[in-house]
């Protein structure tokens, strides 16, 4: 017989209103974020093979990275001879590595001899200022042609460069895994009283699981199963404050309809 007590164990359908990142405005998040990857340049020995190194990258105002090399780097030989190149960047955090954020960014490599480029680059790596000095080390460019985002299990995409280069990065993904540990430590009956307002589901427990510009996510535990939720902020927030007050004015909303 089965035990109405317990969830019966199927997926229930998620409920997600509002807006989300798109998925070039999640890569572009991840990349701005990031700090290093793996390049995949194409050997000259064994010829046309994958060879793959870490390397720190910056931004230019494309969002296109820069790459400070070495004449010595064996990558350095093989994009010189072929400039076609990707740089695989991974989300940070832990975890499952194959249930995190990444993106691959395909394009080609030239020279980067422009003074922006360089202050790009040591504004985010302020040490590499000894590296710059040397004759053998030069600042490179790898031109985004193409864009494979994976936001984890089940959410991949192709995205367009263009749409890419136009992307603005989301401003709370920086300061997401604080706001959730706050929300999820402190605030558990409130998301519950906001699954329950906003999107007409009832549970008995709530977990924030992510956040960003747009809205919130929770994991709610229903009578029936847990259920993905999804509710939007009331405007766009850019920053942690406009997050807690826009979730204080949700609250009292839903307060006052009780």
């Amino acid at each position: 017989m089965r035990d109405h007590g317990r969830p019966s164990g199927r997926v229930l359908a998620p409920v997600f209103l509002g807006a989300t990142l798109t998925h070039a405005e999640s890569a572009r998040t991840l990349v701005e974020e990031g700090r290093s990857g793996n390049l995949s340049t194409l050997a000259a020995e064994p010829a046309g093979y994958p060879f793959g190194s870490v390397v720190n990258y910056a931004l230019d105002a494309d969002a296109n990275p820069l790459l400070l090399t070495s004449d010595l780097a064996e990558h350095t030989g093989n994009f010189k001879r072929d400039p076609r190149a990707s740089l695989l960047v991974v989300e940070g955090g832990g975890g499952d590595p194959l249930a995190i954020g990444r993106v691959t960014l395909l394009g080609d490599v030239s020279p980067a001899s422009d003074d922006a480029a360089h202050e790009r680059y040591l504004a985010r790596h302020p040490s590499a200022k000894m590296y710059v000095e040397f004759r053998d080390f030069n600042l490179y460019r790898l031109t985004v042609r193409a864009i494979r985002y994976i936001g984890g299990f089940g959410r991949m995409q192709w995205v367009e460069a263009e749409e890419y280069h136009a992307a603005a990065a989301d401003p709370i993904h920086a300061h997401r895994r604080d706001i959730i540990s706050h929300m999820n430590a402190d605030h558990a009956d409130a998301m519950v009283l906001l699954a329950r307002h906003f999107a007409d589901v009832s549970g008995t427990a709530a977990t924030m699981v992510g956040v960003d510009r747009h809205g919130f996510e929770m994991s709610v535990l229903t009578e029936q199963g847990p259920r993905q939720v999804r509710l939007p902020f009331a405007d766009d927030v850019n920053s942690p404050d406009e997050v807690r007050q826009s979730l204080i004015g949700m609250l009292r909303e839903a307060r006052a309809a009780q």
